[in-house]
């Protein structure tokens, strides 16, 4: 197994043609089974948890809170069938400041539990190791050492702590009943004196939320939290209501859940070898990618299948969510790793042999998941490769649009490129720029490599913004429907015009 950034580069340099020369491969319907977003359900005042871009941009803006990520590089999509010709991927520059190269996989056997979660802006939290962290005989007391290790801890590069310090007297009692497990939820009863938190604004606040609820469920099993306060009173931080109870998927960020359907292809091909690499930050800010890289099968992608679920197996526990990815194809059992880098913790492969209802042997490719955020599937050819990126930027990522540059929050010129992956009808992608006072400067559209479809195609285009605009600018990228013109999977970002 290889986890080289060279992989990510591979597929922005080593394809022939620039996206604008691609021949569009449209869909004649609006939605496929895949394309339907997915809305959070109705919840009180914390389930419009992200709704605050305004909020953020303005920190960005400020530049107090977190180093912004730079340009990205986005894959382009063939057919599904892996018989298109070559395709181009926009070129990108450099990942974040705070992204490192994967590193190499290591002798352990299983995620690092002794980790806890800080929050990031525009992104759902990381995870970084903290000595002590998940100790104890019980459930009970690994998840109250993490919480305890919260406090105080520095944030890596790019993200912040909104745990208050020890100044600010918030802490588990530690007395019976503080924390109590019940099944996969464990409630949190945090002696918090006048209810007073110690936490300024609601971007902070909900920072907390996450960090607290993304770090009491890394212990394996536990899946739900309720945060309550002075003896199980319902909590507010500075006006947040905390809901009853919260999964990481509740509070991820992202405004559609993750498709829990299936993509599938039939393939074709005999004789098809599989190497799997992957990465995280490189290809793209926040995006964790895998790829599948064939050889023999006449160059043709193999019959392959990639589908989520929450992790219910015992065998792969230690991710909240599984993305499976089953191919028609020979590979290698030993490229199995331990990654634990956010959101990817870890990589099983298995063969699958042949049977009487399976006439092939196949590979199974397992990755284990802080939790199930969106994802999305590109084929590409010469040679031919299956590709899954995983996350991204919340406020750039719906069901059918994930954009890729400009990243949010960064810098733009009076010119740049707008790039990303799409699945909307007749590969038809809408795009428009506003100022400052919410003035649109600029607007169009652009075409995608692939109309509506499971499998996603790109986008890249250039747009210029008039001489007179300056400042805080922001970007829109959406599907007009066919059915009555509403502007639907609407992505909406902040960016700094230089």
């Amino acid at each position: 197994m290889t986890n080289e950034p060279r992989d990510d580069e591979l597929l922005g340099r080593a394809l022939s043609r620039a996206v604008e020369t691609q021949q569009v491969r449209e869909t004649g319907y609006e939605r496929s089974r895949l394309a339907q977003r997915i809305s959070r359900p109705a919840r009180p005042p914390f389930g419009q948890f992200f709704a605050l871009v305004a909020a953020l941009a303005l920190i960005v803006a400020l530049g107090t809170w977190f180093g912004r990520p730079s340009d990205v590089i986005v894959p382009v999509a063939a057919s599904p069938s892996g018989s298109a010709t070559s395709t181009a991927v926009p070129a990108g520059s450099s990942a974040p400041a705070s992204a490192t190269p994967s590193p190499a996989p290591t002798a352990k056997t299983s995620p690092d539990h002794a980790v806890v979660y800080f929050a990031r802006d525009g992104y759902a939290p990381v995870a970084a190791p903290v000595a002590g962290a998940g100790t104890g005989s019980t459930v009970a007391e690994r998840v109250a050492s993490r919480i305890e290790k919260l406090r105080d801890a520095v944030a890596p590069p790019g993200a912040v702590n909104a745990y208050p310090g020890r100044g600010i007297p918030v802490v588990l009692a530690r007395g019976a009943g503080d924390v109590k497990v019940t099944g996969d939820l464990v409630t949190l009863d945090f002696a918090v004196p006048a209810s007073d938190w110690g936490v300024k604004g609601a971007a902070f606040a909900r920072a907390l939320i996450q960090q607290l609820v993304f770090t009491a469920t890394e212990e394996p099993g536990i899946r739900r939290v309720t945060i309550t306060e002075n003896g199980g009173k319902p909590t507010t931080i500075d006006q947040i209501q905390v809901d009853p109870e919260l999964s990481r998927d509740d509070i991820n960020g992202y405004d559609a859940r993750a498709s829990t359907d299936v993509i599938e292809d039939d393939g074709g091909g005999d004789g098809v070898t599989a190497r799997s690499s992957w990465s995280v930050d490189t290809a793209a800010p926040g995006v964790a990618r895998f790829v599948l890289t064939f050889s023999g099968g006449n160059g043709k992608i193999p019959a392959f299948s990639v589908g989520a679920k929450t992790n219910g197996e015992p065998a792969f526990r230690d991710g909240k969510s599984v993305l499976a990815i089953t191919v028609t194809a020979a590979g290698d059992p030993s490229e199995s790793a331990v990654i634990d880098r956010t959101p990817l913790r870890q990589l099983h492969v298995s063969v699958v042999p042949a049977s009487a209802t399976l006439t092939k042997e196949r590979m199974q490719y397992v990755l284990q998941l802080d939790d199930m955020r969106p994802w999305r599937v590109f084929t590409l050819s010469s040679p031919a490769r299956l590709v899954v990126d995983i996350g991204g930027a919340w406020q750039a990522v719906s069901d059918r649009i994930a954009v890729y540059q400009p990243t949010v929050g960064g810098t733009i010129a009076q010119s740049f490129v707008l790039s990303g992956a799409a699945r909307v009808f007749e590969a038809n992608v809408v795009w428009r720029v506003k100022d400052s006072k919410l003035k649109v400067v600029a607007e169009g559209h652009t075409m995608a490599t692939l109309g509506t479809s499971p499998v996603w195609g790109t986008f890249q285009t250039t747009i210029t913004l008039p001489g007179t605009v300056t400042g805080n600018v922001t970007i829109e990228v959406f599907e007009v429907s066919p059915r009555d013109g509403s502007e639907v999977g609407a992505v909406s970002f902040a960016a700094v015009l230089r």
